[in-house]
């Protein structure tokens, strides 16, 4: 460890509950602005147990493929990001591949209460409203 990271180590340690807790809502909110695409996908692989590397992989297993369909479908709704650039993004999709997992996961929602729950589960988990549109 260096001398700065002990140092930045020892002023965050310094800092109260409440500040320390600021503190990390407001990094993770500089995150989400900065990187949203990133944030969805690390959120949606970590509710999933899904190693992010098999995002962009060219693997059909059910579980990777759903995750990869909720990232899509969580970027189209929440960035501001085109239906080529999600694509481009996850493994060089095309955007109608972007545009049927979209789909995919609406139809799912109003048909699986399971799937519903999941979705609205990462919703929360997203804490969406922090999102600004890139």
């Amino acid at each position: 460890m260096t001398s700065r990271t002990s140092g930045i180590e020892e002023a965050f340690n310094e800092l109260s509950d409440l500040d320390r807790n600021a503190l990390l809502i407001k990094l993770l909110q500089n995150h989400k602005k900065k990187n949203p695409l990133n944030f969805i996908e690390n959120t949606v692989c970590n509710y999933l147990k899904v190693h992010l590397h098999l995002i962009n992989a060219d693997t059909r297993v059910q579980n990777v493929v759903l995750a990869r369909h909720l990232i899509m479908y969580f970027a189209r709704k929440y960035t501001s990001f085109s239906l080529s650039e999600i694509g481009k993004k996850l493994g060089g999709k095309d955007h109608a591949t972007v545009i049927y997992a979209c789909n995919r996961i609406e139809k799912m929602i109003l048909n699986e209460p399971e799937i519903q729950s999941l979705v609205n589960s990462i919703t929360e988990e997203l804490n969406l409203a922090t999102f600004s549109k890139n």
